[in-house]
């Protein structure tokens, strides 16, 4: 923030002509707000050289640089400017912002909090704040800053924005887009605005909003590389594929040096040599150093694919390796914590509990979930299911979980499972409640009609709560998906998924597989009656797929439908990987996915263990 009058308290010694100072610190301030940033510094040093003691003159020196992109130099006014009056809380948000620049956002946060010690209703220093706490996970903390920004300034439009950004991050779509749509009304024109507006649209659900945004910020800015590629994502995930592909192309001509449009492009359609997507993407792979790391992660994953499409798939795999191994290195994940969270909940649900509980909760036979692990087929059951008139398919929405904490049973003091022996029937009965409302709720956003029989949620997270939705719905369809254990590993180590840290390193991808079948075996020695949840193959379903389909329709309570042989003409949004497989016939091409050799493969089979004898292994193709 500059400051607009330069002040006249305290004369000091190092002042030598404070007036003449001061007019030249106000020009500077006036070039520096037309945008002449070059000449507004020689103004400013210039009056700093006639009043060396001035502070207002030291943080707008400040701002300058930092506008100059020469932030440690901005960092340096600033703390000068501080040295003079340490009490200038204007400098202390200033300098918090160049800190958050350079991403040193502990640092920063001092600095706010310094400021608001100061003052506490400082809307900027609050606005900051948040924006820290944002950027070091920590949302929930940052959505009461700017709502505490917001308090004291309605008006104000970027922390109501960055209110949005922390709510989406916090997975509460509606709540992003009532705020963002807010931010709209006072700043209609804001092509950026709309993308985050467009994409916290797709995470409720309104494809058909979303695609409306991102067209609205293409009229605004042309230009606009991410509009494009939102757009050809929202598109993709609705089935027209040709079109989003098309948005993934003009995205690449617009940045041909974004290895994120590339990423995206090579999922919507086979590469071949000859393509000219291929050649740019060599030629980008020739040049890796001049990317940062977060577009080499990108570029690998996309090379990796382009590759395994031409058949070079050694080289491919090498890309995958890398990929992952640069991506594990910027995510957070505590493996031990992990896997015995997954164990403990063994110790919890025993056999004992789930017969004193059988039968308490809410009768209602609508919620069908499918469990498993990623890239186990589970999007292509869900499609088929969905493709049934009485059925309604949600993809992942952690519904379920959310409701748990509505309804007062996960809390930080007494964590998932362990609170689980205390609760009552009545608090069962209203997490039920609250999950029914949920699924009712989002099936709503979706589209109107009759109420369905069966709503799908697949989230496959949710096999560490088979024993919680069976005390909880006992008439719910509970659907596991399971495929090759290496096949699926391998699958997921070739998605760059954004919430799955255990992806990106073969030994702890193999061992959180061990870990899920740890627990779903526990699952099956407990449940009552034993047939309380149906175990599909993926390789069976795909080699029988008519008894296979019709075996998951039946199991789910429903009349047999010819559409469901017809998944593929389905409309609906898919927000997965498999988001183009779903929209072909059956194919059975994924049954003789190649492999590396087991030397290569040894991190994940060792993590595997006696999980890996669940399919055929170890031979390369």
């Amino acid at each position: 923030m500059l400051t607009r009058e330069i002040s006249k308290r305290r004369p000091d010694a190092l002042q030598v002509d404070p007036p003449h100072a001061r007019m030249l610190g106000a020009r500077g301030v006036r070039l520096a707000q037309q945008g002449q940033l070059a000449s507004a510094e020689r103004l400013l040093r210039e009056a700093l050289k006639l009043a060396p003691g001035m502070a207002d003159l030291h943080n707008n020196l400040g701002m300058i640089l930092h506008g100059l992109r020469r932030t440690d130099e901005a960092i340096a006014a600033y703390r000068t400017a501080l040295a003079i009056r340490p009490e200038y809380i204007v400098a202390l948000n200033n300098l918090g912002m160049s800190l958050a620049a350079l991403n040193h956002h502990a640092e920063a946060i001092t600095c706010y909090y310094d400021a608001l010690g100061i003052k506490p209703a400082y809307p900027e220093a609050l606005n900051n704040l948040g924006s820290s706490l944002h950027a070091l996970g920590r949302c929930s903390e940052a959505v009461e800053r700017f709502q505490k920004a917001l308090a004291l300034r309605p008006d104000f439009v970027e922390a109501r924005i960055n209110l949005g950004h922390a709510l989406a991050a916090l997975g509460r779509p509606e709540a992003a887009i009532r705020s963002y749509e807010t931010a709209l009304i006072v700043q209609p024109a804001d092509a950026a605005l709309l993308i985050s507006l467009a994409a916290v649209s797709r995470d409720a659900g309104r494809n058909n909003r979303a695609v409306h945004h991102y067209r609205k910020a293409i009229a605004i800015q042309p230009n606009l590389a991410a509009a494009h590629a939102g757009l050809g994502s929202a598109l993709l995930e609705t089935g027209r594929i040709a079109e989003a592909h098309v948005c993934f192309e003009r995205a690449i001509e617009l940045e041909p040096r974004c290895p994120s449009h590339f990423l995206s492009l090579v999922h919507t359609k086979r590469m071949t040599p000859d393509n000219p997507h291929f050649n740019a993407l060599s030629a980008l792979a020739n040049d890796m150093l001049s990317l940062s790391e977060v577009e080499r992660v990108d570029l690998h994953f996309a090379w990796a694919k382009a590759l395994s499409d031409v058949g070079q798939n050694h080289r491919s795999f090498e890309h995958l390796l890398a990929g992952n191994a640069l991506k594990r290195r910027t995510v957070v994940y505590d493996e031990p914590a992990a896997t015995a969270r997954l164990d403990r909940i063994s110790t919890v649900f025993t056999a004992e509990l789930m017969r004193d509980r059988a039968g308490c909760g809410d009768p209602s036979a609508v919620p069908i979930f499918i469990i498993g692990m990623p890239r186990s087929g589970s999007t292509l059951v869900e499609q088929i299911l969905a493709s049934h008139p009485a059925v309604v398919g949600l993809g992942e929405t952690r519904a379920f979980a959310q409701s748990a904490r509505d309804a007062g049973l996960f809390t930080p003091l007494v964590p998932f499972p362990d609170s689980v022996p205390n609760w009552t029937d009545q608090q069962l009965h209203e997490l039920a409640g609250h999950y029914l409302g949920r699924l009712s709720a989002a099936t709503k956003e979706r589209g109107g009609g009759a109420p369905p029989e069966r709503i799908v949620n697949k989230m496959l997270v949710n096999f560490q709560y088979v024993g919680l939705i069976r005390m909880t719905f006992p008439n719910a369809r509970i659907v596991h998906m399971q495929r090759n254990a290496v096949d699926t590993c391998l699958s997921c180590f070739s998605i760059q998924f954004k919430d799955l840290p255990f992806t990106y390193d073969l030994g702890e991808l193999g061992r959180r597989y061990a870990a899920y079948t740890r627990l779903m075996a526990h699952w099956k020695s407990v449940l009552l009656p034993c047939d309380t949840m149906l175990d599909v193959q993926y390789e069976n379903l795909v080699k029988n797929f008519e008894t296979e389909a019709r075996r998951i329709v039946e199991y789910c309570g429903l009349d047999w439908d010819d559409r469901c042989l017809r998944f593929h003409e389905t409309v609906r949004v898919v927000r997965t990987a498999s988001v183009v497989q779903v929209r072909q016939p059956i194919y059975k091409n994924a049954l003789q996915r190649w492999r590396p050799s087991a030397e290569a493969l040894w991190l994940l089979l060792d993590g595997l263990g006696p999980s890996a004898n669940n399919g055929h292994i170890i031979a390369p193709m």
